[in-house]
């Protein structure tokens, strides 16, 4: 595994409790980890919990205003999250830096958007 997309859902979720959460340190690659918003989705806690928690490996963690637990999914190709996927893969597997202008720097396109929260962790850094 050369990376890892967490999805509505956060490492807490996957122990049963946040008080027994799994371990991180295993994760080698980078993380995307995207959420809806705290108030409409049930995982919005955990996956801010696994974004504080990884400190070792680049990590991006967004969640937007008004987006329910279900996401975008069901929209023609994913939706929005669709996009965001896709670019993360492309960036992220093939180096591709047009799809990494989402993530990487302060213009981001994900940072610019004013429905989108961005917390970021070593992302774009040569050295990780």
């Amino acid at each position: 595994v050369s990376g890892l997309g967490v999805w509505n859902s956060g490492a807490g979720l996957g122990s049963g409790s946040s008080a027994n959460a799994i371990p991180l340190d295993r994760i080698k690659g980078p993380v995307l980890i995207i959420t809806g918003s705290e108030p409409l989705d049930i995982a919005f806690a955990s996956g801010k919990n696994t974004f504080e928690r990884l400190n070792h490996v680049p990590v991006f963690y967004g969640w937007r205003d008004d987006m329910q637990h279900i996401g975008t999914y069901g929209a023609a190709n994913g939706g929005e999250l669709g996009q965001i996927a896709w670019n993360w893969l492309e960036w992220t597997t093939r180096g591709d830096k047009t799809s990494g202008r989402m993530f990487v720097g302060p213009a981001c396109s994900l940072c610019k958007d004013l429905s989108w929260h961005i917390g970021r962790k070593h992302v774009g850094q040569k050295d990780r």
